[in-house]
């Protein structure tokens, strides 16, 4: 993942929170602000004010979704194509039933293909749409980009997971494995409804953690974690993002936060006693940690 697009979707998780009439107030003065005078700083602020409603937990969807479409226009209109990445791919997943939204995933594509020059996560997009949208006026548009022999979306996916790993040289093949990662983001986007697509996010999850793209395996967790809470996989993916803070990104204050999250969620659940353990041993090293479970068996 891009370092610039990493950033922001970080501001996406951790923005701070105003109310929505405190929230619609600075929206309205810095929009106002920046039509007088282009000025890049406002520019920043207003995006950032665009984020922070739309990770609030105030305001309706309604105009959530307006925010994001305000801020994808005004991404996209400055030649800020990362964001505009970052903003469309919210836009499909917090309103998936938009009339609107095969255009936004043919914007997405082309985005990713012509701009951000990721022609894998690009095809897989083209893939998706005409698989779900066959008779869309633009199928055919897209038919001569990835050509006649394409195959769905969802046999991608499997084609690609029996070639992340090579049984006969031991390897872990990382090219067909971010593929495959992109191609199940893709899929899901467009098939938000499949009931395999819980599944098929943790799987996507793992394959990141595997590639070391750790951020990308938490942004994959918190998609089952919001978009499917009722998925018998939605715990597994709390514990596994607090443990991926934990073990790989070594970040002690969040991974603290979400295994006491997912023990106030989950008490009876399998892995309560391990957050718990865990979460008592946070910082410390290995043999440390050895010693203090040996210490609680005595």
């Amino acid at each position: 993942m891009n370092k610039y697009l990493f950033l922001l979707t970080c501001v996406f998780a951790f923005s701070c929170k105003k109310n929505v009439p405190q929230a619609l107030q600075a929206i309205d003065r810095l929009e106002q602000e920046y039509d007088k005078n282009k000025d890049p700083k406002t520019l920043e602020s207003l995006l950032a004010e665009y984020i922070n409603f739309v990770t609030g937990n105030a305001g309706d969807k309604a105009q959530k979704i307006e925010i994001l479409e305000k801020a994808e226009k005004l991404s996209a209109s400055n030649n800020r194509y990362f964001e505009s990445v970052t903003f469309l791919n919210t836009l499909i997943k917090e309103d998936p039933e938009s009339a609107k939204n095969p255009d936004r995933i043919l914007q997405l594509a082309d985005l990713m293909k012509n701009v951000i020059r990721n022609e894998n996560a690009a095809n897989t997009l083209y893939t998706g749409f005409l698989d779900k949208y066959p008779q869309h006026p633009k199928s055919p548009e897209v038919q001569k980009i990835i050509g006649d022999q394409h195959l769905p979306l969802k046999t991608m996916i499997q084609n690609l997971a029996g070639k992340m790993y090579d049984d006969t040289l031991h390897q872990f093949n990382e090219t067909a494995a971010t593929q495959y990662v992109d191609a199940t983001e893709a899929y899901v986007l467009i098939n938000p409804d499949d009931p395999e697509s819980p599944d098929l996010l943790n799987k996507a999850a793992e394959t990141a953690r595997s590639l070391k793209t750790f951020n990308k395996a938490i942004s994959l967790y918190d998609w089952v974690i919001e978009k499917y809470p009722t998925s018998k996989l939605a715990s597994q993916a709390l514990f596994l993002k607090a443990f991926t803070f934990d073990n790989e990104l070594h970040d002690i204050e969040n991974a603290k936060f979400y295994y006491e999250e997912f023990i106030k969620r989950y008490p009876t659940n399998d892995f309560a006693d391990d957050a718990k353990v865990l979460m008592d041993n946070l910082g410390k090293s290995d043999q440390e940690f050895l010693q203090s479970i040996q210490g609680e068996k005595k």
